[in-house]
């Protein structure tokens, strides 16, 4: 704290250093403006939107081309299955008439069985043109289809209408009426045939097809991984010479900057971006020429009030590093302490007690370490803040808790949580200092533009020597206290533009009063 004290001062010799600045900006306008127009500004942008333009748009080709010709083959090889599907079926249909055929002429010579099987072949060859009908999509290959639909129709009635009834009948003739269906059965299989060699050609056209477009797709593609190297190697090779070497040029002439050379000049005769960035570094580099010796002065300034700054965030750092091995050996100790006895079980709590201790006096430093912060205030009931610290000190003190009552309302203007901080630490005294037998009597009322809140105890009370003291860090009259309390209670208070303080409670013992603002009317 005393820390931050004594490097606020420091902050009034800013002012210097700002008019350095200032001067250095002042040097820099007395120089000739920057030429240039849109032009200038804008060419290493316009540049760099071309080149990656050029390879957006090449990539979106190849991936385009490369997608339709994907599909394209899609296309055919969806067709070639159709078509295999289609050949499959005229190859059935073709077995199934063979086999009507051959079933007939097991018939004819007296194997009775086959007339099932004749059935059975006929209702599979049905089937077979009504799917080839329904699928093929050739006019030519429809007539060659319909006509040995009806070839086979005829067929079956001459099987039906003049050889059954001549088989059944054990009369002659029936080899005679089976020998005049060859013709029928032979223009069916020159039928199928043609189907068949019509669906191969078209089926032939479809791997043609396929084969030009995999190959016009596999052309495209070795172009495209031969071109875009060498596009990006040339895009790569102009962009290095419009930026990546004036970037250099600038990086090089910023390091000899920054080790001293004020001398530096940076040239760069481009009518772009760079070129106006070079410009400026110049002007830039004289005016740090001309103010180097006020700008050492202040950053030594600087560098001594940083230092400063320095020692109190790093007693902030300690303390926040100290509290996480605390909080580890705390809770240790919680999951061990009920798994021992004895002797050892006493050593456990005594360590327990004094690690709670420290955390306190950690957390307590945290508060204390932080610089102060703006508070958003809203309106708190102080008497509802009072009534909760009341039941967590019932929770915390259990049987050790002395009689609590609270008196009166009032609605403060402030934070609650801060608010809640500081009468836990006002009520938590009172409650150690008049023990179990005790009474803590909280008082709430308003009186103006002021809320006020007194904490009354029946405890000793404070020696009037003490009052000037028991506000100060790690001041305490308690042998386990840490004397951090009372100070975080008042700098609360104060940040919320109150104050606290103790007095003679009549009776005896001692009383801290809370001053902070009054909410205004109808506040809620």
């Amino acid at each position: 704290m005393q820390q931050t004290a004594t490097s606020a001062p420091q902050n009034g010799d800013v002012a210097p250093a700002q008019a350095g600045t200032l001067g250095l900006r002042s040097s820099a306008s007395r120089q000739a403006p920057l030429s240039g127009g849109p032009s200038r500004r804008f060419a290493t942008r316009r540049r760099l939107f071309v080149a990656f333009s050029v390879l957006a748009a090449l990539f979106v080709t190849a991936f385009l081309s490369q997608l339709g010709g994907l599909k394209r083959i899609g296309q055919q090889l969806g067709a070639l299955e159709e078509h295999d599907e289609q050949m499959r079926l005229t190859l059935e249909l073709e077995d199934a008439i063979r086999s009507e055929f051959s079933h007939q002429a097991h018939f004819i010579i007296g194997e009775d069985a086959h007339l099932a099987g004749y059935r059975e072949a006929r209702a599979r060859a049905e089937r077979l043109v009504t799917d080839l009908r329904e699928r093929l999509d050739e006019p030519e290959t429809l007539a060659w289809l319909a006509e040995t639909a009806a070839a086979n129709v005829e067929l079956d009635r001459i099987f039906q209408e003049q050889i059954v009834p001549v088989v059944l009948s054990r009369e002659s003739g029936a080899m005679l009426a089976h020998d005049k269906t060859y013709p029928l059965v032979n223009r069916i299989e020159h039928n199928l045939d043609r189907i068949f060699a019509s669906l191969r050609g078209i089926v032939a056209k479809h791997h043609g097809e396929v084969k030009k477009y995999e190959e016009t797709t596999l052309r495209f593609a070795i172009v495209f991984l031969v071109g875009t190297p060498l596009l990006a190697l040339g895009i790569a090779l102009l962009l290095s010479r419009s930026i990546a070497r004036p970037l250099a040029i600038l990086g090089e002439g910023a390091s000899r900057v920054a080790a001293g050379d004020l001398d530096t000049r940076i040239e760069i005769a481009t009518h772009d971006e760079f070129g106006a960035l070079a410009s400026k570094f110049n002007l830039m580099t004289a005016a740090l020429k001309d103010d180097h010796r006020k700008l050492v002065e202040k950053q030594e300034e600087l560098v001594r009030a940083e230092k400063l700054g320095t020692l109190g965030r790093v007693a902030a750092g300690i303390a926040h590093e100290l509290n996480n091995p605390l909080q580890v050996i705390l809770g240790h100790i919680a999951l061990d302490k009920d798994r021992v006895r004895g002797e050892f079980a006493k050593h456990l709590a005594t360590m327990e007690k004094e690690a709670a201790r420290c955390k306190e006096i950690v957390e307590a430093l945290l508060h204390l370490s932080r610089p102060a912060v703006a508070f958003v205030r809203v309106p708190v009931d102080l008497r509802e803040v009072a009534e909760e610290v009341a039941n967590a000190l019932r929770v915390t003190l259990g049987d050790r808790l002395p009689s609590i009552s609270i008196e009166g309302a009032g609605i403060a203007l402030g934070t609650r949580s801060r608010l809640h901080q500081v009468v836990y630490n006002l009520a938590r005294n009172a409650a150690d200092a008049s023990q179990r037998t005790g009474e803590v009597l909280i008082h709430v009322s308003a009186s103006g533009p002021v809320v006020e809140l007194a904490v009354s105890d029946t405890g000793p009370g404070v020696r009037p020597e003490l009052r000037g003291q028991i506000f100060e860090p790690f001041f305490t009259t308690k042998p386990d206290g840490t004397g951090l309390g009372l100070s975080m209670a008042r700098a609360i208070a104060n940040a919320l533009q109150g104050d606290i303080e103790v007095d003679d409670r009549e009776g005896g013992g001692a009383r801290f009063t809370l001053r902070v603002p009054r909410a205004p009317s109808g506040a809620t």
